[in-house]
């Protein structure tokens, strides 16, 4: 099991960071994930409020009882998991901002308004409610719709 870190304030990366197998939990109040490196992570659980403004990937879960990550305009987030994000506000809508569901077996795509949706790899791509695109969506696996 790898080390556990809370973050208070803004995250940037510019660098090279992997969490490795910690959880990293991101807990302060209007803050920033941002950088111009992808950020990874395995367990990310943002209990406070964050825009994300970099690519960020995680492999675990991502989850947030009472949190917030807004995807702001340069924001990517890669789902590299059969976990769906569960932070309870999640807000993919803004104008240019990314969201890739890149797992290579099967996903489920949360009902949710995005603005670029991208589907990649192999594996079936599941559509589980009432969804809304504004930008592209991008299909590169096998897509279905409940």
């Amino acid at each position: 099991m790898g080390n556990s870190y809370t973050i208070n304030g803004n995250f940037t990366n510019d660098g090279n960071y992997n969490s490795g197998t910690g959880t990293i939990k991101f807990a302060g109040t209007n803050k920033i994930i941002d950088g111009t490196i992808q950020s990874n992570f395995s367990i990310l659980d943002i209990s406070g409020s964050y825009t994300l403004n970099s690519i960020l990937e995680y492999t675990g879960t991502l989850t947030g009882t009472n949190g917030t990550l807004s995807m702001g305009a340069t924001g990517e987030l890669k789902i590299n998991s059969a976990t769906n994000p569960s932070v309870t506000n999640f807000d993919a809508s803004t104008s240019g901002n990314i969201v890739h569901y890149n797992l290579a077996g099967a996903q489920n795509i949360l009902a949710k308004n995005y603005h670029h949706l991208k589907l990649n790899t192999s594996g079936v791509k599941t559509f589980i409610g009432n969804t809304s695109i504004a930008g592209n969506i991008d299909l590169l696996s096998i897509v279905t719709g409940k």
